[in-house]
């Protein structure tokens, strides 16, 4: 009979329940702690497991329960480790209580691929492989065997290839782990493989066309549509087909061969399209974000601007208009030109207040005036006053020809009446034009003596 001795001291296990940990990695052995050694024929190995399940014999009189323990002398090893190991090895003590003598934690040593949905997948193992298998993510105890190479009819995913197994077109459906073991089932390889789906983005404007392809042409997709504002969510198309019931694209959506089109886009189609193979696995994610029409928004600040100008030079002309209304007495009294009125229907000896004497330099610059002594005797009485000429030079004399004709086309012709202390009985100086081309100019050297004796001006 075997005998394996597992050393169970009673009071050790009362202060130290489970004190042994260790860790290994999935498809590896573990082995008992050898400091445990009791007969086999007496004494029974129990395992709890951490997460769900009962506890279960593995060693009970002698007899092995588990066809992975492996019994050599005082050791025993349990072989092929799998997830359902996580969890503690004891045996029974005294007054028939488990005693856990050590706790057992399973590693997850595969080597890590993601992939998106569509993707290839490519892995390539050890020649001792003999067989390929694979242990869903959401079902790890039922492994299925995917290619063996003793048996090439069984090749239910992939193909292999001078060692290369590939794969195409994962899906969230090939999630999961593969084992590559030899004959004897020991695992050389491991792979786990996580697959996610397309999430792609797309920019809309209104009334334009929104075009999605599919991940692969051929399918028979199903789309469902949440929105972003409401958080409702709808289907759009069945299988390859337009849903024709009442949704928010009813009308607007087209189903083709490789995508669908939105024509045309609205403004509040912000949202999701979730994109499901006909095995309901997730594919593509699709995210739609409505932007302004920028044309349309570029009109209306156009139109805004033109109406603020318009506006404004309205205002402008209103403003203009009562300011020239306010303005007009007084630019005309000014613009009035500087007349002395010597007439009875204007007072002698008065000037227009709005109308200052020019200087006698613009007046008399360019004529001598010659006024003959009156008839009338004179009271000797009194000194007669005599105006002598005065040469003045407005302009440099090599000028003067070039002036006076400027000044004779530039000047008006006016008639001035001058009023100097007299009445209107009394001689007055007239001017008839102001062109005179044979009168010598008033820096000539011809001598000319002008008297005026009038008693009007006699002041004593």
């Amino acid at each position: 009979m075997l005998r394996v001795f597992l050393t169970v001291p009673a009071i050790f296990f009362g202060l130290s329940d489970g004190a042994h940990f260790s860790s290994e990695c999935y498809g590896k052995s573990f082995t008992m702690p050898s400091d445990y050694s009791a007969s086999l024929d007496k004494g029974t190995l129990y395992f709890s497991p951490r997460i769900g399940g009962s506890r279960r014999v593995l060693i009970e009189n002698g007899e092995v329960r588990d066809p992975r323990i492996q019994v050599s002398g005082s050791s025993v090893i349990l072989t092929q480790l799998t997830e359902k190991d996580n969890g503690r090895f004891g045996v029974l003590g005294a007054g028939d209580r488990v005693y856990y003598m050590a706790t057992l934690e399973i590693l997850d040593c595969a080597d890590e691929r993601n992939v998106q949905y569509g993707n290839e997948v490519r892995y390539k193992f050890d020649r001792k492989v003999q067989f390929l298998e694979f242990t869903p993510q959401h079902a790890l105890d039922q492994p299925v065997i995917l290619w063996n190479r003793a048996d090439a009819r069984i090749r239910t995913r992939g193909q292999v290839k001078n060692n290369v197994w590939v794969m195409s077109r994962a899906t969230q459906a090939d999630k999961g782990y593969y084992n590559f073991r030899r004959k004897d089932k020991y695992l050389v390889s491991r792979l786990h493989l996580e697959v996610k789906e397309v999430h792609s983005h797309y920019e809309g404007v209104p009334h334009t066309v929104l075009r999605i392809d599919y991940p692969w042409t051929g399918g028979e997709w199903t789309v469902f549509y949440t929105s972003l504002e409401t958080l409702h969510r709808e289907i759009v198309i069945k299988n390859g087909n337009i849903v024709w019931r009442e949704h928010t694209f009813s009308g607007r959506i087209h189903a083709f061969e490789e995508n669908i089109e939105i024509d045309p886009l609205e403004g509040t189609d912000d949202g999701t399209f979730e994109f499901r193979d006909p095995q309901g696995n997730v594919a593509l994610l699709a995210q739609l974000n409505m932007i302004p029409d920028a044309s349309g928004h570029i009109a209306s600040l156009v139109a805004v601007a033109i109406g603020v100008l318009l506006m404004g030079i309205v205002c402008c002309c209103c403003c203009k208009k009562k300011c020239c209304k306010k303005d007009k007495p007084t630019s005309q009294t000014q613009a009035a030109p500087n007349v002395y009125y010597h007439s009875p229907d204007h007072p002698s000896g008065t000037a227009s207040p709005a109308a200052p004497v020019p200087p006698y330099s613009s007046v008399f610059a360019r004529m001598p005036v010659n006024t003959a002594a009156p008839t009338e005797p004179t009271d000797h009485s009194l000194e007669p006053l005599t105006y002598q000429p005065v040469n003045v030079n407005v302009n440099p004399p090599q000028a003067e020809s070039t002036n006076q004709s400027q000044f004779a086309a530039l000047a008006p012709a006016p008639t001035f009446g001058l009023d100097l202390l007299s009445s209107d009985s009394e001689p007055r100086f007239e001017l008839k034009g102001l062109n005179f081309p044979s009168a010598p100019p008033l820096s000539s050297d011809t001598p000319s003596c002008n008297v005026y004796d009038s008693d009007k001006l006699n002041f004593l």
